[in-house]
């Protein structure tokens, strides 16, 4: 140990002597000096170090205090000041001017919530440089949040969220911990401005963002679509979820079925400085166990090789009554870097089968809406059943081949296959009665995805450029068995549903045959060239993002018993957006945008009488003006926004999907992030939507609330880590979401709903390893209650679940 103090105090002379070279005066002029700094992300004290080298300003920090920690780098026009506040932003340190013009790091006055962890000592794959000592015997975490302050802003990567002109939310791993999340929707359950459009004991995960739907395949993998399962997405292999809100074609590209509302894009894990030898056990009532593990590490003389492996397996009954739910899942992010020279391959593999699941049921005119039945009461039938399985790669290559000038190509392959033996519902009278019909349902998709670009960031005089030049493309070839024959319905009620036998029909050994006979039935192939540029004047105080995007969309359908080609769809359009940012304080931005989608093409959902059928493309505007602002622990950010794009519904007469004139909506957007106090974290915000129907047929419904938008939703997370109890912390999270219309002329309502979880945590040590043992009560007051109507589907709210785990970091 006197080794090691020895070390870092000289260390500290070090630097100190090599930097602090240059006079006092010059260091205050050079302090001052704006310029172009590029530091790669890597441990906290080589950026620093890195800073001090390139400014020749002199920073003085001892090694120790910062062993550990990360930083995500930074790329822009700084002075050295503000350089190293950016460098600092988070990480609980502070830099303090020693008044000649130098700085000395210090712990921040206000420090973040800390766990003393213990770590086993383990070999580096290389000796320890000057800025990367052994590992400590006991090292602590600081714990940033639970939402990161930087986003892969699309085109553009990796970006501050405080310097986008878009509204983005980045949930960390921190925050899937504290959830214990193992799929998205668990993820989002604190988001004002998302909600699920499925139960979560369903096959699948639909979302709402802003009011306007989004399909789990419509979820990317760092920009690229059609790679994840397009059911339901396990979130173990994931280090970020992050939500971009309002249509984003230009810097996201084209979604397979065109989100309006935003889109979500993942983070893979990737091998870090440390290796990572952490694995989970968990309990989900009424009775499913399982658990997870997580590994990582870097290789090679100068750890230039990385690997990561996460596996996870789940077995057992859900809460709701009569469903069972398997999960088995396995990645491995594998990365190289070296000389300018980056390539990343990540693999991933899904299955899940799932009995007795929650399905959505419609409703026929002529009665209100009757309530939800309790929330543990399964209506459909335990026999029913969804298998499915998918397999993914993505390969990706980058070089830098100019200073700040990258070219990158990478290319992506899915196949996911899907057999359903399910119930569909149509509630026919007030008292819950409700006709189920027998549905066969299969499908597989064999996806193709390719990306490439060419990314610069350079200077014209005064102004800095971020310039980008990309080409994509997805090609998604549908399959599906052999029509079925139809099996007969029968009538059941919501409130006292009886169990029938499984019917014989739907086990045979041809319809097992048929699933497996999958014949080409569609294709739908997206292909975009973008182009836009970030201007930034003024320190950065001043960045203004111009592009266009141009886009061709093409959808076929084919005959499954003859092959042949029954229609063709073949369109290109342009979209564009524009955006500037003001910073009149560091801390605080302002930002006005304009962007557009492109959605392919909306089609007829399953449960419709067209289902299948495929509208023609169109582009959604936004509008938004916005604020953000960062105060120390806290982050705020407030949006006005105003959407556009046709509204499509299911007929509760005809059980048709139609589009009928354009749903407009206006709202307001408040979230809140961060830590008012050390020991209190807060998460949450609130939506307000003034959404109205326009140009419908003859006007009858224009000035109607849009089907299944709420004009409220609310929701607040809160968790306090008593300083007094070292590692115990205890949270609540309340979510609220406002009256429904289940039909376009605002006749039949569904009511407002709130739910309140609870959870609690305790962070312990035991022989050098850390421990954390969680457990959540979702739903903790068992409400029953209808949660959405979106697209003219009801589904309803998770009854009481409890979720218990315990968390080892060796």
């Amino acid at each position: 140990m006197k080794f090691k103090k020895m070390y870092g105090a000289a260390a500290v002379a070090i630097l100190a002597a090599g930097i602090g070279a240059f006079p006092a005066p010059a260091q205050a002029q050079t302090v001052q000096a704006a310029r172009d700094i590029d530091i790669p992300a890597g441990s906290l004290g080589n950026a620093i170090a890195q800073l001090g080298r390139k400014t020749g300003v002199m920073i003085v920090f001892d090694p120790a205090l910062v062993r550990g920690r990360r930083s995500a780098g930074l790329r822009g026009t700084y002075t050295p000041a503000q350089a190293l506040d950016r460098l600092l932003a988070g990480s609980g340190f502070t830099a303090r001017p020693d008044g000649r013009g130098g700085f000395t790091i210090a712990r921040s006055p206000i420090s973040q919530t800390r766990i003393p962890v213990p770590r086993a000592a383990r070999p580096l794959a290389k000796p320890p440089t000057e800025a990367e000592t052994d590992a400590p015997e006991k090292e602590d975490i600081v714990v940033t949040g639970f939402i990161s302050r930087d986003a892969q802003a699309g085109l553009f990567g990796k970006q501050e969220v405080i310097d986008t002109p878009f509204s983005i939310t980045p949930y960390t791993q921190e925050w899937f911990e504290t959830r214990q999340a193992r799929t998205i929707t668990d993820v989002t359950a604190s988001d004002p401005s998302v909600r699920s459009n499925l139960s979560a004991s369903s096959e699948s995960e639909q979302f709402v963002l802003r009011g306007f739907p989004l399909f789990a395949s419509e979820v990317a993998l760092e920009g690229l679509y059609g790679m994840l399962p397009l059911r339901r997405i396990p979130i173990e292999p994931f280090s970020k979820v992050e939500i971009f809100k309002g249509p984003n074609a230009l810097i996201n590209g084209v979604a397979p079925f065109g989100n309006i509302g935003g889109m979500i894009n993942l983070v893979p894990k990737r091998a870090e400085a440390r290796r990572t030898l952490d694995a989970t056990i968990a309990y989900l009532s009424d009775g499913q166990f399982g658990g997870n593990i997580d590994l990582g590490g870097r290789f090679g003389a100068d750890r230039q090789m990385g690997a990561r492996l996460n596996a996870a397996h789940y077995a057992g009954d859900l809460a709701l009554d009569y469903a069972n739910r398997r999960a088995d899942v396995a990645s491995l992010a594998l990365d190289y870097e070296a000389g300018g020279l980056k390539l990343t391959a990540d693999f991933l593999y899904s299955s899940e089968t799932i009995k007795g699941q929650d399905h959505h049921l419609t409703a026929a005119g002529g009665f209100q809406i009757p309530d939800a039945p309790d929330s543990k009461v399964n209506y459909g039938q335990p026999w029913t059943r969804t298998n499915t399985e998918s397999k993914s790669f993505v390969l990706g290559a980058s070089y830098e081949i100019l200073p700040q000038t990258t070219i990158s190509a990478r290319y992506g392959y899915l196949e996911f296959v899907e057999e359903y033996r399910y119930m569909q519902g149509q509630i026919i009278s007030a008292a819950g009665d409700f006709t189920s019909r027998y549905s066969l349902f299969g499908s597989a998709s064999e996806n193709n995805t390719g990306e490439i670009a060419l990314r610069s960031v350079f200077r014209t005089g005064p102004i800095r450029h971020n310039f980008v030049a990309a080409a994509t493309t997805l090609y998604i070839k549908g399959l599906g068995p052999l029509p079925f024959a139809a099996i007969p319905t029968f009538t059941n009620n919501l409130y006292d549903p009886v169990y029938v036998p499984r019917p014989a029909a739907m086990f045979t050994d041809a319809v097992a045959a048929q699933f497996h006979d999958m014949r080409h039935a569609n294709d739908r192939k997206l292909r975009g060239i973008a182009v836009a540029d970030t201007i930034s004047a003024f320190n950065d105080r001043v960045l203004l993002t111009l592009g266009v995007r141009r886009q061709n969309v093409r959808m076929t359908n084919f005959d499954r018993v003859t092959g042949n080609q029954l229609n063709d769809y073949d369109e290109s359009k342009t979209t564009y957006a524009a955006g500037l940012v003001v910073k009149p304080k560091e801390n605080w931005s302002i930002y006005g945008s304009f962007s557009q989608g492109l959605t392919p093409g909306l089609f007829a959902p399953a449960g419709s009488a067209n289902n299948g059928t495929v509208f023609a493309p169109f582009v959604s505007t936004q509008y938004e003006l916005g604020s953000k602002l960062i105060l120390g622990p806290l982050t705020a950010s407030l949006a006005l926004f105003r959407i556009n794009q046709p509204f499509g519904y299911v007929q509760p007469t005809t059980n048709l999907y139609v589009l009928d004139g354009d749903s407009i909506n206006k709202g307001i957007e408040f979230n809140v992030s961060g830590k008012p106090t050390e020991e209190l974290t807060l998460l949450g915000g609130i939506l307000f939507s003034d959404a109205k129907q326009k140009g419908t047929s003859g006007g009858l419904t224009d000035g109607k609330r849009p089907i299944g938008m709420p004009k409220w939703q609310f929701n607040l997370f809160g968790e306090y880590a008593p300083r007094a109890l070292p590692g115990f912390a205890i949270n609540a999270n309340y979510a609220y979401t406002g009256r429904q219309f289940y039909d376009a002329g605002n006749l039949r309502p569904i009511d407002s709903w709130d739910r309140i979880d609870l959870g609690v945590r305790y962070a312990f040590e035991v022989g050098g390893n850390r421990y954390t043992a969680r457990a959540n009560v979702e739903n903790a007051t068992g409400n029953s209650y209808w949660q959405s109507a979106s697209r003219g589907f009801l589904t309803r709210g998770a009854p009481r679940t409890v979720r218990v785990s315990l968390g080892m970091s060796f």
